[in-house]
């Protein structure tokens, strides 16, 4: 008779009862971390949702930027001075149709505005966004109303260089930022020819003067109202081409539902 050896005996009989064993079921991470999460105030309300971009980095084309007037400084230079340059390399853009962008931000509300031409379009934004994604957001509506416009060339001025940096770096992990280079690319497959340029805030061009007062005037409208009816209201002056409907969680989300369902 053949007898196992005791400590091989032993490794078997300890297999079998680990193998014998029912897979231990863990709970999922948010679970498991909630009651701490809890305890350092963490809200989910708080956290912001990561996806995939839809389109590869590869295939988003890079806009054009220019930054003539970085070189000077506001505080030592004149106004005029500074308004006969930006009309100066104005000439750069021949017959480039103006836009001209802003954010802004008073207490905890935040709206962004577009001028083009004779047309002011405002957009709320959730209540503590910060200017920076309110720029952002103006430079988006601005390609946005390009999309709907007939002509092929476009200049669009914004005085926040934070925002055109994160655009120049292809910050596509900003869902922001990526659905401007995805917008762009896809105006720029349709023959469009746009060019974002930094200019210097408040010092008397009118483009800029009237996207900074009509972003404000977004702002204020909006805390009118409140004060009169007692609540926020439902939505305010926007594109006509798109509809912008609240959500009321605490704070009041806008977002736009487009007509045109190529612009993804």
């Amino acid at each position: 008779m053949f007898y196992e050896p005791y400590g091989q005996m032993c490794f078997h009989l300890k297999s079998k009862r680990l193998f014998a064993r029912k897979p231990t079921q863990i709970a999922p991470l948010g679970i498991r971390i909630a009651e701490n999460l809890s305890s350092i105030g963490f809200s989910h309300k708080n956290s912001t949702l990561r996806t995939v971009p839809s389109v590869p980095p590869w295939l988003l084309h890079r806009p054009c930027f220019s930054y003539d007037m970085y070189a000077f400084d506001k505080n030592s230079v004149s106004a005029k001075v500074l308004q006969n340059h930006f009309a100066e390399s104005k000439n750069c853009f021949g017959k480039h149709v103006e836009i001209y962008t802003d954010g802004s931000k008073i207490g905890e509300s935040v709206a962004c505005a577009v001028i083009c031409g004779n047309q002011i379009k405002r957009m709320r934004l959730p209540d503590k966004s910060s200017v920076y994604t309110a720029e952002l957001s103006a430079i988006r509506m601005a390609l946005e109303l390009i999309y709907l416009l007939k002509e092929n060339c476009f200049v669009i001025y914004s005085d926040f260089f934070s925002s055109l940096q994160a655009i120049q770096s292809f910050d596509i992990i900003n869902i922001t930022v990526f659905s401007i280079l995805k917008l762009y690319t896809q105006l720029t497959d349709m023959g469009k020819h746009v060019s974002l340029c930094w200019i210097l805030s408040h010092v008397g061009v009118k483009g800029n003067e009237m996207a900074d007062n009509a972003a404000k005037d977004g702002i204020r409208s909006v805390i009118t109202q409140s004060k009169v009816h007692g609540t926020a209201p439902r939505q305010i002056n926007c594109f006509q081409s798109n509809q912008y409907l609240a959500k009321t969680n605490r704070i009041h989300h806008y977002a736009v539902v487009k007509k045109q369902s190529s612009l993804g």
